[in-house]
């Protein structure tokens, strides 16, 4: 059986097709996967500073397993285009908030 963790430091709700809530799955009470992040110094532009981010390996990801999907955000899927790496796909109310997601993708 398939299972689906969630991995962003936020609930996630899935909203059906008149956005009732269909499941929500919790944040995580461990750590975080995140990207590490590398700023470099660029030169200024019009004497303002300008800095270009490098990121590295992701750390606090499980490994693949079986059956075991893991919801994450698009940076950490971006880089690491794993199969098993779901990002919502989110679905907004008329002031533009957040209200949930009506699917997932995966970036591969």
């Amino acid at each position: 059986m398939n299972k689906i963790i969630n991995l962003t430091p936020h609930p996630v709700t899935l909203l059906g097709e008149n956005k009732e809530i269909i499941r929500t799955w919790e944040k995580p009470s461990g750590p975080l996967p995140r990207l590490i992040e590398k700023v470099v110094e660029m030169p200024s532009i019009e004497g303002v500073k300008i800095t270009r981010k490098e990121y590295g390996e992701c750390e606090n990801l499980p490994a693949e397993s079986l059956g075991t999907y893991y919801i994450v955000s698009g940076l950490v899927a971006s880089a690491l285009r794993r199969h098993d790496l779901l990002v919502p796909n989110t679905v907004r109310d008329t002031n533009g908030q957040i209200v949930g997601c009506d699917s997932f993708s995966k970036i591969l």
